[in-house]
């Protein structure tokens, strides 16, 4: 079974995280001790260059492995080391009363992505929620005749703008946005968004809202001042923003503006993060995948496949199954009677040099494996689609000397493969 993203709802993740958690909600942010207890769970703060793994509580007045556990009274949290984080959902906020559940931010940023107007843009799902939202119709000359329709069009159904009447009528706005916003040809191209929200509606809204954990809001302190990445203050403001939301009386309709501001603000931020921080060239994801070595990783110059295959086959090297098979060949060794130190005598000596008993193994783990050995080929730079596929190892080359990947030439176009360059294989 594949592993993909999976849309789970705020509650059942608040419901099974089992240690402690802090509702936001009725904190007196004014109070400058809360302040600043509050900052010291929102911030991961570093003073040196190399991250220490010594235990400490969050404001470091206690430091040491002796004090493991222990917890400090200045700022409220337990001694544990950087490397035993805790990277679990820990700040929370709390359906307001009087204010309909919480929507997913990911799922608004769809929405707000979807229903939008253009020339110039108006995002209508921002408009809908947000009664102060104000249109220049000046600037809108062109397009008032839509937006007066559109909001001709929510008044026959008594919809009208504000957080908590577009909760209560998601479903009705949705159906009317399909018909009166999504064009034609949006509409074709972007058919498995319809699906999605209908597959996923129970998913959507909840009772709790969770904020990122802060490993993500890492700041810096130096003889220069402290630093912090500006992408992150976001989500900070949104934290301060609905914290002690409860706690002193507020107008209904300062509530829901608050909190509709806030969701915005969250659904733009993840986009955004994800598609500058994680998936942009410079990102993560090429940094620790795609340039690096991970585990279970090998590079090799590519090849192709002679003869009669499938697409998606692949010849591995002897050398790198030796290395990538190596706890499985160490089991099929340990069942044919090998102790632990001449397994890995054999397995180290035979690297190299051919073996009848390693290569029985190999057609073993292939046989056990169904139709191969499945693994993830990638070839750097290239980020286009196709860049990163699945295939079969469905046989490990004989001649230990022999250091290439071979790969069928049907999937070299999608890899910008010449047969010259390397091959980045992850099992």
């Amino acid at each position: 079974m594949p592993i993909t993203l999976k849309l789970t709802n705020f509650n059942d993740i608040y419901n099974n995280i089992e240690k402690e958690k802090i509702i936001i909600n009725d904190i007196d942010i004014f109070n400058n001790e809360n302040k600043k207890l509050l900052d010291n769970i929102i911030f991961k703060n570093y003073t040196e260059d190399n991250i220490s793994i010594i235990p400490s509580c969050n404001c470091g007045e206690i430091k040491g492995t002796y004090y493991t556990g222990e917890k400090c009274e200045a700022c409220d949290s337990f001694v544990t080391s950087s490397v035993d984080d805790n990277i679990s959902f820990l700040l929370w906020a709390k359906r307001p009363e009087g204010v309909e559940r919480f929507i997913s931010p990911i799922v608004l940023g769809i929405l707000l992505e979807r229903y939008k107007l253009s020339k110039p843009t108006l995002q209508v799902i921002r408009w809908l929620m947000l009664p102060n939202y104000k249109i220049d119709k000046r600037q809108y000359k062109d397009k008032i005749t839509s937006i007066d329709n559109l909001a001709d069009t929510f008044a026959k159904y008594n919809i009208k703008r504000g957080y908590n009447n577009f909760i209560e009528n998601f479903d009705t706005i949705i159906e009317i946005l399909e018909a009166t916003v999504v064009t034609k040809i949006n509409r074709e191209k972007s058919d498995s968004t319809v699906e999605f929200l209908i597959a996923n509606k129970d998913k959507f809204f909840s009772d709790y809202l969770p904020f990122p954990n802060r490993v993500l809001f890492v700041t810096e302190t130096n003889e220069l001042g402290k630093f912090i990445d500006k992408s992150l203050l976001t989500p900070v403001n949104v934290i301060r923003r609905l914290t002690g939301i409860d706690l002193h009386y507020k107008p209904n309709s300062i509530k829901q503006n608050r909190i509709a501001i806030s969701l915005i603000d969250l659904a733009i931020f993840y986009k955004d993060y994800m598609k500058n921080t994680f998936f942009n060239k410079n990102g993560l994801v090429r940094q620790h995948i795609s340039s690096t070595r991970s585990h279970f990783t090998a590079r090799a110059v590519a090849t192709s496949i002679p003869g009669p295959h499938a697409y998606d086959e692949l010849y591995m090297p002897w050398g790198i199954a030796c290395s990538l098979l190596r706890e499985h060949i160490l089991n099929k060794l340990f069942k044919r009677g090998y102790i632990y130190k001449d397994a890995i005598n054999f397995l180290v000596y035979h690297n190299k040099i051919y073996h009848p008993v390693l290569d029985d193994i190999f057609q073993e783990l292939i046989r056990d494996s169904g139709n191969g050995i499945k693994v993830l080929v990638n070839r750097n730079p290239s980020l286009h689609r196709g860049s990163i596929q699945l295939t079969r190892v469905t046989r490990i080359k004989v001649d230990p000397s022999d250091f290439t990947f071979s790969i069928s030439y049907l999937i070299a176009k999608a890899f910008n493969l010449d047969y010259d360059g390397r091959l980045h294989c992850r099992r």
